[in-house]
């Protein structure tokens, strides 16, 4: 499947490749090669190490999809899991958003071998009427994130402007049943982007990070979860091995009290239709 030359407005650019890219070193996992960054000291050493990063999330993402599935990548950083999926469904559609241009440099050449992917410069937010900017952090590459620019992020810490879109204008767009989010504690922004209501996909699945720090505690959390539910979406928590246990506010409880300790975010999935009653079956 070839992607054709959008008909409406794009909500976000398409990237083109400027170059030249930065050092970068080849990584085999899920049956395909990708560039990573060769400077980055989190991302790149463990995936040279492990063959793979957030394998827990990818592998759920996998089983989600059907063959013609419209996978919304936000926060594509080098286009990991938007390859994996392009592998995975020949005849489906992959729209990967990333901010940063280096990143995005890289993942235009992981992207370039498959013909059904959409490479789009920018960041998902709840106003894009607000300048927004990009804070990177190159000893880190998939912790880049974006925050208002009139925040005025620390003066050491170079910041570039980026496009902005709503969610709901990106899955309305192109029509995306199932979606990813990885946007360093940005996320409670981009799932208030979606909106509820009508002109949803009756079938969509969204798999989150949570970094409970950037929710003012659990009940914000839980008020998301409450909100989702209502137009018809279940709550997962979703554990290792691909695991998913219903969302409970006890869990809730024990997750945020425990992440304040020892880890920084947690994965959910919020899903209706079709995928929402695989799980069902298999819980």
């Amino acid at each position: 499947m070839t992607l054709s030359a959008p008909t409406r407005q794009q909500p976000l650019p398409v990237f083109s490749p400027a170059g030249p890219t930065e050092p970068a070193v080849w990584i085999r996992t899920h049956g395909i090669e990708v560039l990573v960054p060769a400077a980055d000291q989190v991302v790149t050493p463990y995936m040279e190490r492990k063959k793979e990063w957030d394998g827990t999330v990818l592998s759920a993402v996998l089983d989600s999809l059907t063959p013609k599935s419209s996978f919304l990548d936000v926060g594509a950083m080098v286009g990991y899991f938007s390859a994996s999926v392009a592998k995975k469904i020949p005849d489906g559609r992959i729209v990967a958003v990333e901010p940063l241009r280096s990143n995005l440099e890289l993942a235009s050449l992981n992207l370039s071998n498959f013909d059904n992917t959409l490479l789009l410069e920018g960041a998902v937010t709840d106003s894009p009427e607000k300048a927004w900017a990009i804070i990177p952090d190159e000893t880190n590459r998939g912790n880049t994130r974006v925050g208002v620019a009139s925040g005025a992020p620390d003066a050491s810490v170079a910041a570039d402007r980026v496009p902005t879109a709503t969610l709901r204008s990106l899955v309305k767009r192109y029509r995306s049943d199932v979606v990813k989010i990885d946007v360093q504690g940005l996320e409670r922004q981009v799932l208030d982007s979606l909106g509820a209501g009508r002109g949803l996909p009756r079938n969509l699945t969204v798999f989150t990070e949570i970094s409970p720090a950037a929710w003012e505690g659990e009940s914000a959390i839980a008020r998301m979860v409450e909100r989702f539910a209502a137009s018809g979406f279940d709550a997962y928590f979703l554990g290792e091995g691909s695991a998913y246990s219903a969302f409970s506010p006890t869990r809730l409880s024990r997750l945020v009290g425990f992440g304040s300790r020892w880890v920084d975010h947690f994965d959910m999935v919020l899903t209706r239709g079709r995928y929402a009653a695989t799980i069902k079956n298999r819980i």
